[in-house]
């Protein structure tokens, strides 16, 4: 019986350790441990970077023998839904009075339709697809700038060196991308362009609210 009751309290602390160790691990405790600015940073970072890659997806569409009007097509029809969906996204985000939800949510949607582009083929699943991503992107822009413009009003981090991270990455990934898509092709441009979305993802999970 003895040897019975000392498992259980063994047990028992190893279930209050483990339950110490959940919360510690939890997104909320993990950007308390970081400042507004990297926090902000570090998404605006991995955000740019998959619009960098954004600029190759022509390459993708010829390589899947799409016609430069149909490129024009789809490349037109998305920038045009992205334009209109905007504000919707400011009404849901206005709503909620939260924009990490709205970021979050629409941070999955951009990287399952960047995944999307691989089984694709012809005019219109690729234009399906890229009318997807860019209702979805169309919200990330002006939500994480919204945000890092609130926060610096707040005086919790300062716009100017955080807003440069995103600038920085693009610059960088524009660079590498084209030479390792030179190296092994375009079918690489949406795995890159979901990556990106993914980590943006990730650390939209770590935003701070203003």
């Amino acid at each position: 019986q003895r040897h019975c009751r000392d498992g259980a309290q063994a047990a028992r602390g190893r279930g209050d350790a483990a339950r110490r160790l959940i919360p510690a691990l939890r997104s909320d405790r993990v950007a308390g441990w970081l400042t507004p600015g990297v926090r902000v940073g570090a998404f605006m970072g991995a955000y740019f970077s998959s619009i960098a890659v954004t600029a190759f997806m022509p390459l993708f569409y010829a390589d899947r023998g799409l016609s430069p009007e149909s490129i024009g097509h789809i490349l037109g029809a998305a920038t045009f839904l992205r334009i209109l969906a905007g504000p919707g996204w400011g009404t849901v985000t206005d709503r909620i009075g939260r924009r990490r939800p709205v970021l979050l949510f629409a941070g999955i949607v951009a990287t399952t339709m960047a995944l999307l582009f691989l089984p694709a083929r012809g005019f219109w699943p690729m234009l399906l697809v890229a009318a997807g991503q860019g209702i979805a992107a169309s919200a990330i822009n002006p939500l994480i700038d919204s945000l890092a413009l609130a926060l610096a009003r707040e005086k919790r981090m300062e716009y100017g060196p955080v807003r440069s991270i995103g600038s920085m990455t693009f610059m960088v990934t524009t660079a590498c991308a084209g030479w390792v898509l030179n190296l092994v092709g375009s079918w690489l441009v949406p795995l890159l362009i979901a990556a990106g979305y993914a980590t943006a993802t990730l650390f939209s999970r770590l935003l701070p609210e203003a």
